[in-house]
């Protein structure tokens, strides 16, 4: 999506706050990598940003009513994003220094320890390539290799522990959050 304001943004924006999941998900994927290369840049760990953006677009699920006074995309998730991430910088220095908070009051926090439970309980391969990818970061081809199967064998594999994840996700919040929360972000080729 291009970084300007016209009406097709404005009309996206408009079905987003009337409750039109799809919609949400276009926005998400037309925008969620730029953001998290932004959000990469002031917090210096792809961890961070990744973890910045996916709030940030819950939040923008969970206060669309307001989009309909919002003109412009691009600004409205940069702002977003950088509170989040500004928070996150002070609440890891707080931490540094001894001075930490309950985490658990995090409002995300029961919907990544949902995340948790769902990919405890994958099948062994599924858990394996899903830690793989979000956690330790690894490519298709990297995981491939490891594995000794083939690239499109961890992406069917890949693809078929994400639709269960997110099915038993389902169940406790809207499915365009679910997706967000179990979207990878990987910047770079």
């Amino acid at each position: 999506m291009e970084n300007r304001h016209d009406d097709s943004e404005e009309n996206l924006l408009s079905a987003i706050a009337s409750g039109d999941q799809s919609a949400f998900v276009k926005l998400f994927n037309g925008y969620y990598i730029q953001v998290g290369h932004e959000m990469f840049r002031i917090t210096g760990s792809l961890d961070l940003a990744e973890r910045t953006v996916q709030d940030a677009f819950v939040m923008v699920w969970l206060q669309r009513e307001m989009l309909v006074d919002i003109k412009e995309c691009w600004g409205y998730l940069l702002a977003i994003s950088s509170r989040i991430a500004l928070a996150a910088i002070t609440e890891q220095k707080r931490r540094r220094e001894g001075l930490t908070e309950d985490t658990s009051a995090h409002p995300l926090a029961v919907s990544r320890e949902l995340i948790k439970q769902a990919v405890e309980q994958l099948p062994s391969l599924q858990k394996q390539i899903y830690i793989m990818t979000s956690s330790r970061r690894l490519s298709v081809r990297e995981i491939g290799a490891l594995l000794d199967i083939t690239p499109d064998q961890v992406k069917k594999i890949m693809y078929n522990g994400l639709r269960s994840v997110r099915m038993q996700l389902s169940a406790y919040m809207s499915p365009c959050v679910a997706v967000v929360l179990t979207s990878v972000l990987v910047l770079g080729d």
